[in-house]
């Protein structure tokens, strides 16, 4: 079965629920990847361990394809974080691509090779290092901070709100924060894993920079808020359903729970 197969039930065309997919120790041809970008209703996107191809490794030129799907077909038009983890081709190219992405804002790696002189760099593309340290703030869920890749991946959704904001109401944001999300994790890796908080495989996380347009003077003030106002909401979205398959459900079970 090509990965196509089993990514094909997650996709919502009625976006009725928001998938997070997560790939591990996975081999597949590159074309399978690239076709990554036709999940229409993807919110998280974790390119783990072992992800590869027969010819070749995960590397900037399929971030390159993404980025001229986001551009040409309005692929990735939900993606707010997208994480890799020992993807060593990965090279400060992949930022100015991830830029094409729409709603994009949070992209984490861990044990990549991108270094700390990069950093510099990496902020002129538009895009802010913090480790995850650093990201305590947004990572507030229930009784404290959580360090898990699966809550973390669900947090960074969460305050990665879109950042085209005239493009989307507050309403619509919001809407898309309360919609259940189906998490498909193909491989093998513990979602509740930590990540790595200290070592030269040190999880990094970029922030995109957001550049908010100036309001035109005189203009009234309408349903649209800056990138600021939003992430300031007083508005707290209820908690957020998460699904996963397990031994009693499986996934065509839980899919025909949600209405598909």
């Amino acid at each position: 079965m090509s990965l196509a197969d089993y990514t094909k039930p997650t996709v919502s065309l009625s976006l009725r629920w928001i998938t997070f997919l997560t790939l591990s120790n996975v081999i597949c041809s590159r074309t399978d990847l690239v076709k990554l970008s036709q999940l229409t209703n993807l919110g998280a996107l974790t390119i783990g361990k072992g992800v590869g191809c027969p010819e070749s490794n995960f590397d900037d030129g399929i971030i390159r394809s993404w980025s001229r799907a986001a551009t040409e077909a309005d692929a990735f038009s939900m993606l707010r974080v997208l994480t890799c983890c020992s993807q060593k081709d990965i090279t400060t190219k992949s930022f100015v691509y991830l830029k094409q992405f729409p709603s994009l804002t949070f992209f984490n790696v861990e044990d990549c090779d991108l270094c700390s002189g990069d950093q510099m760099k990496i902020e002129t593309l538009g895009w802010k290092s913090k480790t995850l340290k650093g990201l305590g703030p947004w990572l507030q869920i229930g009784r404290g901070v959580t360090r898990g890749w699966d809550l973390t991946i669900r947090a960074c959704f969460q305050h990665g709100r879109a950042l085209h904001l005239e493009d989307q109401t507050v309403e619509a944001i919001l809407a898309t924060d309360l919609l259940p999300v189906l998490h498909l994790s193909l491989g093998d890796y513990d979602l509740d894993a930590e990540f790595n908080m200290g070592g030269d495989k040190i999880m990094k996380c970029f922030r995109r920079l957001i550049h908010p347009k100036a309001r035109p003077a005189g203009s009234t003030r309408s349903s649209k808020r800056t990138p600021n106002e939003l992430e300031n909401s007083r508005e707290v979205p209820r908690k957020k359903m998460m699904i996963r398959a397990s031994k009693k459900h499986n996934l065509e079970d839980l899919l025909t729970s949600l209405g598909t």
